[in-house]
């Protein structure tokens, strides 16, 4: 059957009007479609262009975003590596200083050892010399006041006189 005008033609190929549904509603359907792609076709067109360049400059957005945030990844990647490169430099820098203060307080402890060790070596020589010179005066106390007591017993005039002329041709 002609679907070109099915609404003036009737059954059995006699025209007058068709009241056919379906044949209507799809003769309504084209009709539509048609106006809809003949009027809506700036619009769609525009629409469909200024999602186009939205999408566009989202993309070109993103990439420069992208481009952007490698550039900062790398530039960050080079600080963490000149920040660990000079931990490393402060590490060892503080390993050599712990190595010469260890240096100089074993110095400083070994000077001080000796210095201790020669102050007692001093102490117990003077504490030495005073204990001979006390044995040797307590001697000599010792020897006069045993002298004195034996003195007398063998002193006799004889050895008197003698120990006086001596004492007399030493002074004179």
């Amino acid at each position: 059957m002609n679907l070109a005008w099915p609404i003036l033609l009737g059954e059995g190929g006699s025209y007058g009007l068709n009241f056919d549904i379906f044949k209507l509603n799809l003769i309504n359907f084209v009709i539509v479609l048609a106006f809809l792609i003949y009027a809506g076709k700036g619009f769609l067109g525009k629409v469909l262009g200024e999602r186009k360049a939205q999408i566009v400059e989202e993309i070109r957005t993103a990439e420069e975003a992208k481009a952007a945030a490698e550039k900062e990844l790398a530039e960050a990647k080079r600080n963490l590596a000149q920040a660990q490169q000079e931990a490393q430099q402060v590490l060892a820098r503080g390993q050599e200083n712990a190595q010469q203060i260890r240096a100089k307080i074993l110095a400083d402890t070994e000077k001080e050892a000796v210095r201790l060790q020669e102050s007692a070596l001093k102490d117990i020589d003077g504490e030495r010399q005073r204990v001979v010179n006390q044995l040797r005066a307590k001697l000599v106390a010792d020897s006069l006041a045993m002298a004195e007591q034996q003195l007398p017993s063998q002193l006799t005039e004889d050895t008197q006189r003698r120990l006086l002329d001596q004492s007399i041709n030493l002074l004179g």
